[in-house]
């Protein structure tokens, strides 16, 4: 055969492979066709030595076949199982259903409620623990050795002896209307405030003299957290806004 012969046939081969899909090298040489490459399946290696030789045989031209089969893939990609129930590939069907069950690493959002962390920022970084800034105590002078009582503990707020206690819901008015006042002389923010607390039916009204916004701002928050109030209505008077005729 003449190199321009040899050509053609090496084209007409590729070609027609090629218009099926099917892509391996074609060469010819010592009177012999060589099929070389990978196909993904044994239909497509028998389709391509099928098409060598239609066009090899009538010449007298043999046919080697060097094609190699890549291995089979998973006929079912996002199948979890296989057939014999014997376990599958590590591919999960998107659309299926697991009860919204996650790793147990991930359930849920953490909860630090039980744990407000270290007021030690190098543990902080270094455990991976929430930090909790430290917080000056109330005190009040006493008459004892030390001549200071911290007056709420060293908690982080008065509130933390309340923990795991009984419910209040139906706290009786006067009983509210100690604890707010309790709370509010033993927070840091609200302890020199002089507030009046008056509670009807859950309802704690906050009536006296405040210096700024600011503190009124905080002595609502500090009566608003003393379980049992349902609501905090802050009727304080601020002498540097005119016009203010509240408490």
């Amino acid at each position: 055969m003449t190199d321009q012969e040899t050509a053609d046939l090496v084209r007409r081969i590729h070609d027609t492979l090629a218009e099926a899909g099917i892509h391996v090298a074609v060469e010819v040489r010592d009177g012999t066709v060589y099929l070389i490459g990978e196909v993904d399946s044994e239909d497509n290696r028998q389709a391509a030595l099928d098409v060598a030789h239609a066009v090899a045989d009538p010449l007298g031209l043999r046919v080697d076949d060097a094609i190699d089969v890549l291995p089979d893939s998973p006929s079912e990609v996002y199948s979890d199982a296989s057939p014999d129930g014997a376990g599958g590939f590590g591919y999960l069907d998107p659309d299926r259903d697991d009860n919204l069950v996650l790793d147990p690493g991930f359930e849920g959002d953490p909860d630090f409620t039980d744990d407000i962390g270290t007021t030690d920022p190098m543990e902080a970084a270094a455990e991976a623990v929430p930090y909790f800034p430290p917080t000056d105590p109330v005190v009040r002078p006493s008459d004892d050795e030390e001549e200071l009582a911290v007056v709420g503990g060293f908690g982080a707020t008065s509130m933390d002896d309340e923990a795991g206690g009984a419910s209040f819901d139906d706290r009786p008015d006067d009983d509210i209307s100690a604890a707010v006042l309790r709370e509010l002389r033993e927070d840091a923010l609200t302890t020199d405030l002089v507030i009046r607390v008056v509670t009807r039916s859950g309802v704690v009204h906050l009536h006296g003299e405040v210096p700024t916004i600011e503190d009124a701002e905080n002595a609502e928050e500090v009566a608003g957290r003393v379980p049992g109030v349902k609501e905090v209505r802050e009727e304080l008077h601020i002498p540097s806004l005119r016009g203010d005729r509240r408490g």
